[in-house]
C-alpha cells in the first residue's frame, strides 16, 4: 500500500469551527436572521499539517493568518512553515484542496508575502495552486493557448 499525506488544519476562529470550514455552511451562518451580513471576513490563525500515512510521521507544518471572504476568496496574510523547499512543500496544495473540496474559491497570497519570497510564491502561481492579480500585473497574465490554435510554421 503506497503512503499519502493526511492533511490536518485547525482555525482559532469560531465561525469556521461551528461551518466545519464549509463555505456554504459559514455564509448561511452569516447570512442568517440574527447576522444579517452580506459582506463579510472573518480572520483567522490557522495550523496545518502533513503527515505520512503509513509512518504517521509529519512531513511538515505550517501556520498562517487567513482571511475568509464572503466571494469565496482566502488570502494569505501571514505564512510560516516548517520546510522551507518551494519543491517539496506539501502544505499549500493541501491547503488549497482542503479549501476547494470546503467549497472556496481561490487562495492568494498577500502583495507583501509575494515580495518577500518571491520565488517561492511565484513557483506556486506558475503552477495554478495559488491566484494573484499582484503577479498577474507584475509578471504578466498566464495565458492558455485555444486549442484550436494554428502552429506557427
Amino acid at each position: 500500500m503506497a503512503s499519502k499525506l493526511i492533511f490536518d488544519i485547525s482555525f482559532d476562529d469560531i465561525t469556521l469551527i461551528e461551518g466545519d470550514g464549509d463555505f456554504n455552511k459559514i455564509k448561511e451562518i452569516m447570512e442568517n436572521e440574527d447576522v444579517k451580513v452580506k459582506k463579510w471576513m472573518l480572520k483567522a490563525n490557522t495550523l496545518t499539517s502533513c503527515s505520512d500515512s503509513r509512518s504517521n510521521q509529519t512531513v511538515s507544518e505550517a501556520s498562517a493568518v487567513l482571511q475568509f471572504y464572503y466571494n469565496g476568496e482566502v488570502h494569505i496574510m501571514e505564512y510560516s512553515t516548517s520546510t522551507g523547499d518551494v519543491f517539496y512543500n506539501p502544505d499549500i496544495r493541501e491547503l488549497l484542496k482542503y479549501l476547494m473540496e470546503k467549497g472556496w474559491k481561490s487562495l492568494i497570497p498577500h502583495p507583501f508575502l509575494v515580495d518577500e519570497n518571491l520565488k517561492f510564491w511565484r513557483f506556486f502561481w506558475d503552477s495554478g495552486v495559488v491566484e494573484s492579480p499582484y503577479l498577474d500585473k507584475k509578471i504578466g497574465k498566464f495565458e492558455e493557448e485555444p486549442e484550436d490554435a494554428e502552429e506557427d510554421g
